[in-house]
């Protein structure tokens, strides 16, 4: 089975996002990766209203990594956001 490292985005939607440092977002996002996510980097964003995750997967394809950024991104935002609305805007993957 080949892998391929996949760019892939993921948007959170969340109304306070001002609230959180994108350093605590990535210690967060460390600490919720197994093994089996494969992350290789990521880069995290903080904008009004949202948090954009980029993150670089190995992966068996574009669905693989989509999948396993969505459930990293969502195990991530469920610890430092629990108490929070929030929801995932969209996931997307590429080579």
């Amino acid at each position: 089975m080949t892998t391929t490292v996949y760019m892939t985005r993921t948007i959170i939607d969340l109304p306070d996002a001002a609230e959180h440092s994108e350093a605590a977002l990535r210690e967060q996002l460390t600490r919720s990766a197994a093994g089996a996510d494969c992350l290789q980097h990521a880069n995290i964003r903080v904008r009004a209203g949202s948090v954009v995750f980029t993150l670089f997967l190995i992966a068996a394809d574009r669905v693989d990594a989509a999948m396993h950024a969505e459930q990293l991104c969502r195990r991530t935002m469920a610890s430092v956001a629990a108490d929070e609305r929030w929801s995932v805007r969209s996931t997307s993957a590429g080579p």
